[in-house]
């Protein structure tokens, strides 16, 4: 086998050329550029066949969990949720501000936390209101109870 050294490319001396007298990315980027349709049906075609891969690949890139310890913290939880403990564990919570991974919820419980904008005051305050309410439940033809003072 022949392996000599490849020439340096036009566009980045410090790369070897690749074609066209371009380095490997800008011929990637050039192609993809001129192929736009034909790439994105190759994306959406992968996507498709591989969604499982697709979420792994999206969770190590946004929050840095790769699947092994997506699995461990499923295990760990018996692939219950964490705050129902009723419905299966399927989404990934995490902290907007940081974007570190916390734990697995189900979905209604993860998206709970986000219209909530996970601020624990309101979170609090809902649960005082729910617990109001049951109380006076409790009774039949009971007085509509007071409005819950803000802190």
């Amino acid at each position: 086998m022949n392996s000599k050294p490849r020439p340096p490319a036009s566009c980045h001396p410090e790369r070897p050329h690749w074609s066209r007298g371009r380095c490997k990315p800008c011929t990637d980027r050039d192609y993809a550029v001129t192929n736009r349709a034909r790439v994105n049906e190759k994306k959406r075609c992968w996507n498709r066949a591989n969604p499982a891969r697709r979420l792994e690949i999206k969770r190590k890139s946004l929050y840095g969990v790769d699947a092994a310890t997506i699995q461990a913290r499923l295990r760990a939880q018996d692939g219950m949720c964490k705050i129902c403990l009723k419905a299966p564990a399927t989404d990934l919570d995490h902290d907007h501000a940081t974007r570190e991974a916390r734990s697995l919820l189900c979905g209604d419980c993860n998206r709970g936390l986000g219209l909530f904008r996970e601020d624990r005051d309101r979170l609090r305050r809902a649960a005082t209101y729910l617990d109001l309410w049951d109380s006076y439940a409790e009774r039949t033809n009971g007085p509509i109870p007071p409005a819950i003072e803000t802190a």
